[in-house]
């Protein structure tokens, strides 16, 4: 790996959290410090051991969000009975963002975070594995099934969302009408997570408008 001595924590801790899948779901902090250390010990490690520091790395992702704001490049996750669980998502803007981190790392271009992923692993971009027949299936399936919802008809139609009823919005997202602010933006994510990664800008503007929408912020 290139030098990284112009290169800020909060950068660093952004191109940690992609190595470790953050782009895709929600990565526990000590996960996240663990590749931060592997990506420079000086800065992540205790000042007395050669441990991962978390409380670095915390501190690298509130500073991320003094200069960046709160919520745009990373997201927190939540889980139901242990809100103080500490994990992290990355964004659109915060997957597109760690990108550029790891390309001035690096020295050189990334088509994707794929091909990111597996350049730090040491391996050469064209033994990234392809997607298997299940995976695309997958894939496809939700994708499908977002594209079938009502809301997502009202919005191809030209219809405005803020005329829909909330629980509506939620259900596009599977999510009850109940659900917590905290579970709507992560489908919200997890959704523009896989239209991003299948190239699918369709989808990906639609939901900017749901989430504007719904009043849990856009996607990305």
């Amino acid at each position: 790996m290139s030098p990284v001595t112009e290169i800020a924590n909060t950068e660093l801790v952004l191109l940690a959290m992609a190595l470790v899948g953050a782009a895709d779901e929600f990565v526990d902090i000590e996960v996240i410090a663990e590749k931060a250390f592997e990506l420079s010990p000086q800065r992540f490690g205790w000042r007395t051991r050669q441990f991962p520091s978390d409380k670095t790395v915390v501190q690298a992702v509130a500073d991320l969000e003094r200069k960046h704001g709160k919520d745009r490049l990373t997201r927190r996750g939540v889980q139901d009975q242990a809100d103080d669980v500490a994990t992290r998502r990355l964004t659109a803007e915060g997957r597109a963002a760690a990108l550029q981190v790891a390309e001035k790392v690096a020295g050189r271009s990334f088509s994707d975070l794929a091909a990111v992923i597996s350049h730090f692993a040491g391996e050469s971009e064209a033994t990234a594995p392809a997607p298997t027949p299940a995976e695309r299936r997958r894939v496809q399936s939700e994708l499908l099934e977002l594209r079938r919802h009502r809301v997502y008809q009202e919005w191809a139609d030209g219809n405005d969302l803020g005329d829909m009823e909330r629980w509506q919005l939620y259900d596009a997202l599977s999510c009850l009408p109940d659900a917590p602010l905290g579970t709507v933006r992560g489908q919200l994510e997890h959704f523009d997570s896989v239209a991003d990664k299948w190239g699918d800008s369709e989808i990906r503007e639609f939901l900017k408008d749901l989430g504007r929408a719904a009043g849990v912020g856009s996607a990305g």
